[in-house]
């Protein structure tokens, strides 16, 4: 945000609910370790809840002009999209503490968790993001 310097530049950040990836992630750690550890990078969970927070921060890195949109959509996962989804680079961030037994019992765990909360359909995922667009 802070690179864009050109007078009529333009930024735009986009800040998301957790998803029901992360959910799944999440549980599959509790079963193994009976913990989570912290993900959240740069205030991401308080920017979405509070969307003044992101106008502020547009503000105070000079942008004149700020505003904020939502979006939300409904994806359908298979069940197979989460037997590939062990490769993730935030599945792999999440278990990077893991030993390499309890990394494979965690894999095992968000097939294992993707397969009991899948419906006829799939897996829903309810997909809603916050907008930030803030012109220089």
């Amino acid at each position: 945000m802070y690179r864009v310097t050109k007078e009529g530049g333009t930024c735009v950040i986009l800040t998301w609910r957790e998803s029901e990836q992360m959910k799944i992630i999440e549980e599959a750690r509790r079963r193994v370790v009976g913990n989570i550890i912290e993900h959240q990078t740069q205030g991401h969970v308080n920017f979405f809840e509070k969307e003044n927070l992101l106008i502020e921060y547009a503000k105070n890195a000079g942008f004149k002009t700020a505003e904020v949109t939502q979006s939300a959509q409904v994806w359908w996962f298979s069940v197979e999209f989460f037997d590939n989804f062990t490769t993730n680079p935030a599945v792999l961030q999440l278990g990077s503490d893991l030993t390499e037994e309890q990394m494979e019992q965690y894999k095992q765990e968000i097939k294992n968790i993707a397969r009991e909360r899948a419906t006829e359909k799939g897996i829903k995922l309810d997909v809603v993001a916050n907008i930030l667009k803030a012109t220089k």
